[in-house]
């Protein structure tokens, strides 16, 4: 086209439609952060919930980058090992820039939103091909702006809507990489670097994500390459395998990742039992360190693999699975290097990581899962049985998309599989797959309009695109009345979003904090859930945890007993405020919680000793607890030290 041209219908179709969707997205980003403004404090509305402590990490990395304490920063961000640190870093730097408030910390997961409605657009378009794809992607894209639950995520701090995000993302890129045949090396380039991210905001979604793409590229993608991955496995026959046992042998570090790998296998084997031997005793449950040990030794030796011979095996590789060695199994290798993260990588992502009453029932899972997504994720049982009824079509003509296009379907199917067999089953783990359901339905709409044009009635082709633009139409008024109510009210979700139905706990906060001062060091009693949420609104008005004195664990440390050493901690400690809540009972659950219990033993001794006086309290009857904040007496008023012989005179 030349240089002043009026641009082409094709690429009026090509790059108009999905600046169209990203506009769109961005609108209703805007329409869903501002109601967030209105009814910010209901999105704290739970001491125990995983927000609290998401939400304490983030804010910690942003008073590190203000105060410009950057190898604390380095510290804090390391200390990420079950949940990894990619969100809050993310979120560090808008508090850090922006102000310290909980309103901003919501923005990566909007971000992730507007990735997942986009890059949802585009894996269905990619996944269909240039006829009918730009309309399997509105369809998509649709139905994800339509969905309550990552509505109501994007306004929160939960990894969830940035994490589905990053899996949209992946997978186009993997679309991308596999139908460019290795013209270029930059898909796969943005493959390796979204994995990476990916693995960085969480494992389970990467997990999820790469379990797809591997089975999708070695039964659907490779069979041209069978005959070759044949004689490679030839090549392993039982003399070479002997020559390689024997080079292997005489590697030096081939002894301590055995010894190191086996020792882990051991204390696995033994579980929490103390090794003993005499008076002294050593716990190494869980082998975390010695994990990490066995495989700093086994990445040592792929590094001397790799300078002799394997980066020229590497080369000898698919054309696209060179970048992603080095855009992603490289950097991963090396992040897996750090203390604790290859054990929380597989602690998180396999079974232990659940409750040990949880029954294994994956019928009860599947159907479980599928209430979920019901009530979550579609706007009402009717729109539901259209969603399911396009899926099943779209499955079925697998055969017509794209290559690549299978992976969604195999990331759905495998991720509701493992979901379901997991002891660990919440609403919230649908989140980061359950858009490659609306991919599929969006790729179904495209595989039936292909087989109407099929019929064998004259000129229909030619009326393929009224019919889709009727089909559209229709979906629109069926759905009317949701469509305003996506620019007009939030979504829902059983674990995401404000939810302005109950009680904020702000203002347990609100009437603690003003009367906690500079230069006094406070002690919260929490005897309800209550630690996270204490820390990151004492850390949000003051800037740092300097002067809140951490006894979240109880006073064992300062005496034989819980009881005891709080009065020892009472008579040696020079903390000036104390801030006490009671749990009482009432129409509020708090839920169990071993901590607040430590606590809750405790609550008498502080109303009988006479170290502190309480200087104001207050019932909050709608979260059924009761609020008080003592100050230190005056030293004459002190009672007399409490012995800790009771047998002594």
């Amino acid at each position: 086209m030349s240089v002043g041209s009026f641009p082409t219908r094709q690429a009026a179709f090509t790059y108009g439609v999905p600046l169209a969707v990203l506009l769109v997205a961005l609108l209703v980003a805007g329409s869903l952060y501002s109601h967030f403004l209105t009814v910010h404090r209901y999105l704290w509305t739970s001491g125990e919930h995983d927000r609290n402590a998401h939400y304490l990490f983030m804010l910690n990395l942003a008073a590190d980058l203000r105060d410009g304490r950057l190898l604390d920063y380095v510290v804090d961000a390391d200390s990420a090992r079950m949940w990894p640190p990619l969100q809050g870093m993310l979120g560090s730097i808008i508090l850090a820039v922006g102000g310290m408030h909980y309103q901003l910390a919501v923005l990566p997961a909007l971000f992730g939103w507007v990735l997942t409605i986009f890059f949802g657009f585009l894996v269905a378009r990619r996944a269909v091909g240039p006829e009918g794809g730009n309309l399997a992607g509105v369809i998509t894209a649709f139905f994800l702006l339509l969905s309550p639950a990552p509505r109501a995520f994007a306004t929160d701090v939960m990894l969830e809507s940035l994490g589905a995000g990053l899996s949209m993302m992946a997978l186009y890129w993997y679309l991308a990489t596999v139908q460019g045949a290795g013209r270029s090396p930059w898909p796969a380039r943005w493959l390796g670097l979204t994995l990476s991210l990916l693995l960085l905001q969480k494992y389970n979604y990467w997990l999820l994500v790469v379990a797809a793409i591997t089975i999708d590229t070695v039964f659907t993608q490779a069979r041209a390459r069978w005959s070759h991955w044949w004689e490679l496995a030839r090549a392993w026959n039982l003399r070479n395998m002997r020559r390689w046992l024997r080079a292997e042998a005489r590697q030096p570090l081939t002894y301590p990742f055995l010894f190191f790998s086996i020792l882990t296998g051991v204390v696995m084997l033994r579980g929490p039992v103390p090794l003993r031997w005499g008076n002294r005793s050593l716990s190494l449950h869980p082998p975390f360190i010695l994990l990490n040990i066995a495989y700093a030794f086994l990445l040592l030796r792929l590094i001397m693999a790799w300078r002799h011979g394997g980066r020229e095996a590497v080369h000898k590789l698919d054309p696209w699975f060179q970048p992603l060695v080095r855009w992603h199994l490289i950097p991963l290798s090396i992040y897996l290097v750090f203390p604790k993260r290859l054990g929380c990588l597989l602690l998180s992502t396999s079974p232990a990581n659940g409750s040990t009453t949880t029954h294994f029932d994956p019928v009860h899972g599947v159907l479980q899962y599928l209430e979920w997504f019901r009530s979550d994720y579609c706007v009402s049982p009717t729109s539901c049985l259209l969603a399911l009824g396009l899926c099943a079509v779209g499955i079925m003509g697998w055969q017509m998309l794209q290559p690549g296009g299978r992976v969604t379907i195999l990331l759905i199917a495998l991720s509701l599989t493992l979901a379901s067999l997991h002891p660990n089953q919440k609403a919230r783990f649908l989140h980061s797959w359950i858009p490659g359901f609306w991919v599929i339905v969006g790729c179904g709409v495209a595989v039936l309009g292909r087989c109407v044009s099929a019929l064998p009635i004259p000129r229909l082709r030619h009326l393929r695109p009224m019919l889709a633009a009727v089909f559209l139409l229709g979906l629109l008024m069926w759905h009317r009345a949701d469509l305003t109510a996506v620019f007009t009210a939030p979504g829902h979700a059983l674990e995401g979003g404000p939810n302005p139905a109950q009680t904020s706990l702000l203002e347990l906060s609100d009437y603690y904090l003003p009367d906690i001062r500079e230069p006094e060091s406070v002690t919260i009693l929490a005897g309800v859930p209550y630690r996270f949420m204490a820390e990151w609104t004492f850390l949000e008005a003051n800037g740092n945890l300097k002067r809140l004195e951490r006894n979240w664990f109880g006073f064992r440390k300062y005496g034989p007993d819980n009881v005891q050493g709080f009065h020892n901690w009472l008579e040696k400690n020079t903390t000036q405020t104390i801030v006490c809540l009671e749990q009482y009972p009432g129409s509020y659950n708090w839920g169990p919680d071993d901590l607040s219990q430590l606590h809750q033993d405790i609550v008498s001794v502080l109303h009988s000793q006479t170290h502190f006086h309480e200087i104001k309290s207050r019932d909050f009857p709608n979260l059924s607890c009761r609020v008080s904040v003592w100050k230190r007496s005056p030293p004459s008023t002190a009672s007399p030290p409490i012995k800790t012989d009771l047998n002594s005179p």
